[in-house]
Protein backbone atom coordinates (compact mmCIF):
# COMPACT_ATOMS: atom_id res chain seq x y z
CA UNK A 1 0.00 0.00 0.00
CA UNK A 2 0.78 3.50 -0.84
CA UNK A 3 0.66 6.45 1.30
CA UNK A 4 1.93 9.79 1.35
CA UNK A 5 1.76 12.58 4.04
CA UNK A 6 3.09 15.88 4.25
CA UNK A 7 3.16 18.25 7.33
CA UNK A 8 4.85 21.87 7.44
CA UNK A 9 5.43 25.06 10.13
CA UNK A 10 5.44 27.97 8.10
CA UNK A 11 4.23 31.75 8.03
CA UNK A 12 1.73 32.82 5.69
CA UNK A 13 3.05 35.27 3.06
CA UNK A 14 0.54 35.30 0.82
CA UNK A 15 -3.30 34.14 0.78
CA UNK A 16 -4.94 34.29 -2.99
CA UNK A 17 -9.16 33.39 -3.44
CA UNK A 18 -10.67 32.24 -5.91
CA UNK A 19 -13.59 29.94 -7.30
CA UNK A 20 -13.50 27.46 -9.08
CA UNK A 21 -14.89 26.55 -13.17
CA UNK A 22 -17.25 24.38 -11.05
CA UNK A 23 -18.00 27.41 -8.82
CA UNK A 24 -16.18 25.52 -5.61
CA UNK A 25 -14.53 28.33 -3.41
CA UNK A 26 -10.43 27.45 -3.65
CA UNK A 27 -7.49 29.26 -1.73
CA UNK A 28 -3.77 28.76 -2.47
CA UNK A 29 -1.33 30.38 0.50
CA UNK A 30 2.27 30.95 -0.30
CA UNK A 31 3.94 29.44 2.66
CA UNK A 32 7.43 30.91 3.92
CA UNK A 33 9.16 28.11 6.03
CA UNK A 34 12.28 29.53 7.49
CA UNK A 35 14.56 26.23 8.41
CA UNK A 36 18.16 27.18 9.62
CA UNK A 37 19.98 29.27 6.75
CA UNK A 38 17.42 27.69 4.20
CA UNK A 39 14.27 29.69 3.03
CA UNK A 40 11.62 27.59 1.56
CA UNK A 41 8.56 28.36 -0.06
CA UNK A 42 5.46 26.04 -0.60
CA UNK A 43 2.60 26.74 -2.04
CA UNK A 44 -1.03 25.37 -0.10
CA UNK A 45 -3.99 24.79 -1.39
CA UNK A 46 -7.35 24.32 0.41
CA UNK A 47 -11.33 23.98 -1.35
CA UNK A 48 -14.55 23.96 -0.21
CA UNK A 49 -15.11 24.24 3.88
CA UNK A 50 -11.52 24.14 4.77
CA UNK A 51 -10.93 27.03 2.22
CA UNK A 52 -13.60 29.25 3.67
CA UNK A 53 -12.54 28.46 6.85
CA UNK A 54 -8.75 29.51 5.76
CA UNK A 55 -10.02 32.89 4.01
CA UNK A 56 -12.35 33.70 7.06
CA UNK A 57 -9.57 33.59 9.55
CA UNK A 58 -6.27 33.22 8.30
CA UNK A 59 -3.65 36.68 8.04
CA UNK A 60 -0.59 37.23 6.62
CA UNK A 61 1.95 37.07 8.68
CA UNK A 62 0.28 34.66 11.02
CA UNK A 63 2.04 30.98 11.37
CA UNK A 64 0.12 27.95 10.37
CA UNK A 65 0.19 23.98 10.69
CA UNK A 66 -0.33 22.21 7.19
CA UNK A 67 -1.18 18.22 7.06
CA UNK A 68 -1.82 17.60 3.50
CA UNK A 69 -0.61 16.00 -0.03
CA UNK A 70 2.21 16.70 -1.79
CA UNK A 71 1.12 17.47 -5.47
CA UNK A 72 3.54 17.32 -7.81
CA UNK A 73 3.70 17.89 -11.70
CA UNK A 74 2.43 15.40 -14.39
CA UNK A 75 5.99 14.04 -14.91
CA UNK A 76 6.72 13.76 -10.68
CA UNK A 77 8.65 16.91 -10.55
CA UNK A 78 7.86 20.10 -9.54
CA UNK A 79 5.40 22.17 -11.36
CA UNK A 80 8.25 24.30 -13.62
CA UNK A 81 7.10 27.61 -15.14
CA UNK A 82 8.90 30.97 -16.95
CA UNK A 83 7.82 34.19 -15.47
CA UNK A 84 9.72 37.24 -16.56
CA UNK A 85 12.60 35.26 -18.11
CA UNK A 86 13.03 33.47 -14.98
CA UNK A 87 12.51 29.64 -14.47
CA UNK A 88 10.61 29.23 -11.62
CA UNK A 89 9.28 25.92 -9.75
CA UNK A 90 7.65 24.97 -6.63
CA UNK A 91 5.64 21.81 -5.13
CA UNK A 92 2.21 22.44 -3.60
CA UNK A 93 0.58 20.71 -0.96
CA UNK A 94 -3.49 20.13 -0.68
CA UNK A 95 -4.69 20.91 2.69
CA UNK A 96 -6.20 18.25 4.47
CA UNK A 97 -6.09 19.87 7.74
CA UNK A 98 -4.60 22.97 9.57
CA UNK A 99 -4.00 25.07 13.01
CA UNK A 100 -3.55 28.42 12.82
CA UNK A 101 -1.24 30.10 15.33
CA UNK A 102 -2.24 33.00 17.43
CA UNK A 103 -3.02 36.12 15.46
CA UNK A 104 -1.28 39.48 16.31
CA UNK A 105 -4.63 40.25 18.41
CA UNK A 106 -3.74 37.10 21.02
CA UNK A 107 -6.82 35.02 19.25
CA UNK A 108 -6.32 31.55 20.39
CA UNK A 109 -5.33 28.75 17.74
CA UNK A 110 -8.36 27.88 15.07
CA UNK A 111 -8.30 24.04 13.74
CA UNK A 112 -10.31 22.79 10.45
CA UNK A 113 -11.53 19.89 13.16
CA UNK A 114 -12.72 22.49 15.19
CA UNK A 115 -15.48 23.78 12.96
Amino acid sequence: MDFQETRLIGEIRKIDKRETPGGQIAVSLGVLIKERHNIVWIRCTAFGVIAQDIINDAQEGQEIYVEGRLMPGLDGNPKVWEKNGRHLSNYEVRVLNYILGAKSEGTPEKSADSS
